[in-house]
């Protein structure tokens, strides 16, 4: 996009997903860090949206987000037992 002197292709910046998603709607939404995007993402955009527009090998994050739910449910459960020794 002009008006950005020095940005250059393959260039990295951030972008809040409410401007991802008007690109998007636009034609013109770029590729997503999916590493590097905060998961309230999901709250604008579908995941599987984003899974199109990523750098990454897409398996290779399927296969980590699996395993980021599965310690977020077991931090959960634990945190859960803890709460009943009160």
């Amino acid at each position: 996009m002009p008006g950005f002197p020095g940005l250059k292709e393959g260039d990295r910046w951030c972008l809040c997903a409410g401007r991802w998603k008007e690109a998007y709607v636009n034609g013109k939404a770029p590729k997503v860090d999916l590493r590097a995007s905060h998961e309230k993402s999901l709250q604008v955009v579908d995941l599987e949206i984003l899974k199109q527009f990523s750098v990454e090998d897409i398996d290779e994050i399927d296969r980590e987000m699996e395993s980021v739910v599965r310690d977020r449910q077991a931090l959960e459960k634990l945190a859960g037992e803890e709460s009943d020794d009160f």
